[in-house]
């Protein structure tokens, strides 16, 4: 079924901010190619030839899409990483870099799965992460480096090895797989627990459900935690 259009606009700024949510919706649902510029004037119901003067053309609607998931998510991420970031002192144990780890995974599962961040805003991001589009490198630079820049610092800090060194980038993106299968594995989550209402994006989970799911990367996050501790704290095998 078609989207329906959006309300008629009243002033230029609503234009602009009717073409950003045509623009979610329709890219989220149909990706990069399969979108139209009459499709996006249609839907947010204005004249085409307020993509260009607005945004240059598609690919600038695109571009502005993810530049406003970005900043939605960079100030709700931000703070938390300012706090976590706040709390590494020099003489930081592993143990205590390891509880920021957990803390870290616990606020990206919930920040993943807040009521604005389904349907469109979901599918979205999951289709530029899973099959990189125009707007890849800005997601990457704005929104996946930065969390994976604090989670290899962590993973440093319990390891005693440097943030930038292979094993230690290949750990943090070790980490982050419990959380890539519940951020891109919703639909299948949702369908194995029989969870949210079953649309065409993304299934809506309730606020208990939710804390369900935060609940269990956390516990698997502190498992994940305490065996890298034990596996560094561990004798070397003999020889």
């Amino acid at each position: 079924m078609a989207p329906l259009p959006l309300p008629l606009p009243r002033a230029p700024d609503q234009t602009r901010e009717r073409l950003l949510d045509a623009g979610e919706t329709l890219f989220g649902r149909y990706g990069y190619d399969g979108v139209t510029t009459r499709q996006l004037a249609a839907l947010a119901r204005v004249n085409q030839s307020a993509i260009p003067y607005h945004f240059g053309g598609k690919k600038g609607v695109y571009l502005a899409v993810a530049q406003r998931i970005c900043q939605a998510t960079g100030e709700q991420l931000g703070r938390e990483a300012q706090a976590i970031h706040a709390c590494l002192s020099p003489d930081i144990t592993p143990a205590e870099a390891g509880d920021l780890l957990v803390r870290l995974a616990a606020h990206i599962a919930r920040l993943v799965f807040r009521p604005e961040h389904r349907g469109p805003w979901y599918a979205f991001l999951s289709r530029e992460m899973l099959q990189p589009g125009p707007a890849f490198d800005l997601l990457y630079d704005q929104f996946t480096a930065p969390i994976h820049d604090l989670t290899e610092t962590l993973v440093a800090r319990m390891t005693g090895q440097p943030p930038t060194d292979p094993g230690t980038r290949l750990l943090a993106h070790a980490f982050h797989g419990q959380l890539v299968g519940f951020a891109y594995g919703r639909s299948a989550l949702g369908r194995r627990l029989d969870w949210g209402a079953r649309d065409e994006l993304a299934p809506v989970f309730t606020p208990p459900q939710v804390e369900a799911v935060v609940a269990a990367v956390e516990r698997f996050a502190r498992i994940t935690v305490t065996g890298l501790l034990a596996g560094i704290a561990a004798p070397p095998p003999a020889p």
